[in-house]
C-alpha cells in the first residue's frame, strides 16, 4: 500500500520535504491536538473588559439591552447605529462561544477515545501523537476535506516495519452526529477497525518515517 500525508504549509508546522527522515516519537502532542488545547487557551484570555470569556458572556446576555433604546425620541439614525452596535456584540459573541463550544467538543471526544483506545489496545496509534495518512484510494477526499489551506501539498511516506498503524473509519468523529454518550460507544468502534463506508477512511501512524515522494496536486499522483 502506498501511504500518503498532506502536509499544510504555513511557515508554523514542521515541513518534511523529499528525501528526508521524520519521526512521530519526539514531540509530546501533534499539531491536531495542540490546535485544540491553545483554541482553548484563547477562549481563556480575559477580553477587553478584563473577564473570561463566561463571565463576559454573562454580563452581555444579562444587560438589557432593549431598554436603553430611545424610541420616543425617535431619533432615528442614534437608534439605527445603536442597534447596529448591539448586533455586532452579540454577532462577536456568538462567534466566541460557537468556537469555544466547538474546541471543547472536541477535547472532550478525544479524551474519550484516548481513554478507550489505552483499554482496548494501547499499542495502537494515540490520535494524540500519530500522524495521520491516506491511501490512494481516500486521498481526493482528504484533499478537497483541507481545501480551506491554499498553502499544501501531498508527501508519499515510506513506514518503517515496526511503526504503529491503524486504519478506521473518521465518520465516527462527526461532532454533528453524536453527542458525548454516543462518543463512548463508536469510539470502540473506531479503534476496532469497524468500518459503515469507505469514503472516510483516515490512517494513524505512529514512528518513523522516509519521504519518498513530493505532490502539488492530485494529478501528479
Amino acid at each position: 500500500m502506498r501511504y500518503f500525508h498532506i502536509q499544510r504549509i504555513n511557515g508554523i508546522r514542521k515541513e518534511w520535504d523529499f528525501g528526508e527522515y521524520g519521526t512521530t516519537e519526539r514531540a509530546e502532542f501533534n499539531d491536531f491536538f495542540k490546535g485544540i488545547v491553545e483554541g482553548i487557551e484563547r477562549n481563556s484570555i480575559p477580553q477587553t473588559n478584563g473577564n473570561k470569556l463566561i463571565q463576559h458572556s454573562r454580563e452581555i446576555l444579562s444587560k438589557q439591552w432593549l431598554s436603553e433604546l430611545d424610541y420616543e425620541s425617535q431619533n432615528y439614525k442614534e437608534l439605527f447605529f445603536k442597534s447596529q452596535d448591539l448586533c455586532s456584540s452579540f454577532n462577536h459573541l456568538a462567534h466566541q462561544l460557537f468556537e469555544s463550544h466547538v474546541q471543547y467538543l472536541k477535547w472532550i471526544r478525544e479524551q474519550i477515545f484516548e481513554n478507550n483506545r489505552i483499554q482496548i489496545n494501547p499499542e495502537l496509534p494515540s490520535r494524540k501523537k500519530c500522524l495521520w495518512l491516506s491511501n490512494k484510494n481516500g486521498l481526493e477526499n482528504w484533499w478537497n476535506t483541507l481545501s480551506d489551506s491554499q498553502n499544501r501539498k501531498i508527501i508519499e511516506l515510506e513506514l518503517e516495519k515496526k511503526g504503529k498503524i491503524h486504519i478506521a473509519d473518521a465518520q465516527f468523529l462527526n461532532l454533528d452526529a453524536y453527542n458525548i454518550n454516543e462518543f463512548n460507544k463508536v469510539s470502540i468502534d473506531y479503534w476496532n477497525g469497524i468500518k459503515n463506508n469507505e469514503t472516510d477512511i483516515e490512517i494513524l501512524y505512529e514512528g518513523q518515517f522516509k519521504v519518498i515522494g513530493e505532490y502539488n496536486n492530485l494529478e501528479q499522483i
